[in-house]
């Protein structure tokens, strides 16, 4: 795929979207793709979510944690979005992150990170829970409130 002459190859070579039935809204990664009009290494990410909860969202974040291409971590960024979202319904969002060294970036994995409700309720992820997903996928320790930092 070609923008003005531009490749705008996929960053990762894998997504891996964490959200079950527990989390508030399902995550999936759409694309990944250096950004075609910045000279550093700034990435567009594309994501769809849906509200699986039994209220609606007044806003949210998606946390994403990237690994290198050799099997380490990498990166942690997060992404947010203050827009009504009801149940049931679901929405696309991208955001733009630099990434130093992106192109060896491997996997990106996103999972719901928090959650503010219209009623005023606040959701925030388990990160024990988070940490011990990833750290089951991969052969290392990720701690990512560590990283959070």
């Amino acid at each position: 795929m070609s923008i003005f002459g531009k490749s705008k190859k996929l960053l990762p070579t894998e997504y891996i979207n964490l959200s079950d039935d527990s989390y508030p809204f399902e995550v999936e990664i759409t694309s990944a793709q250096k950004h075609p009009e910045k000279k550093d290494e700034h990435y567009i990410i594309s994501i769809n979510i849906k509200n699986q909860s039994t209220k609606d969202i007044e806003s949210f974040m998606v946390g994403f944690e990237f690994i290198s291409k050799f099997q380490e971590y990498f990166n942690h960024k997060y992404g947010y979005a203050s827009k009504v979202i009801d149940i049931g319904k679901g929405g696309s969002f991208n955001w733009t992150f630099y990434i130093p060294e992106g192109a060896l970036v491997g996997h990106i994995i996103a999972y719901p990170f928090k959650v503010r409700f219209l009623d005023g309720t606040i959701w925030k992820a388990d990160l024990d829970h988070v940490t011990k997903e990833i750290n089951n996928l991969y052969n290392f320790t990720v701690n990512i409130q560590e990283n959070l930092k």
